[in-house]
This record gives C-alpha cells, structure tokens and sequence, in this order.
C-alpha cells in the first residue's frame, strides 16, 4: 500500500522516513493476518495515525 499525494515534502526524501513508511506498511500487512478478534483488540490500543 502506497500512500500518494498531490504535495512532496522535503523530508519524504529522507532515508530515514521512507524507511519508516516501509516498516509502516509491513505492521500494516502483518496485522491484517491477525485473526479478527485479536485484530479489533490490537486496533482499540493504538491512535490513528496522522497523515500530513
């Protein structure tokens, strides 16, 4: 999953933040095969993120 944008920020150029944003993507597909009751209890612990 690719998040794209009308805009480009300076610091997506960043090693540091694509590679954030690729282990982003990985707990992302990691915690879509969580069966769906672990999933729903694993959702209400974390915030939603904040995409600029």
């Amino acid at each position: 999953m690719q998040f794209e944008s009308e805009y480009h920020f300076s610091f997506e150029n960043l090693k540091v933040y694509q590679k954030a944003m690729d282990f982003g993507e990985v707990v992302n597909e990691l915690v879509e095969q969580f069966p769906k009751k672990e999933y729903i209890g694993c959702h209400l612990n974390f915030p939603a993120p904040q995409i600029p």
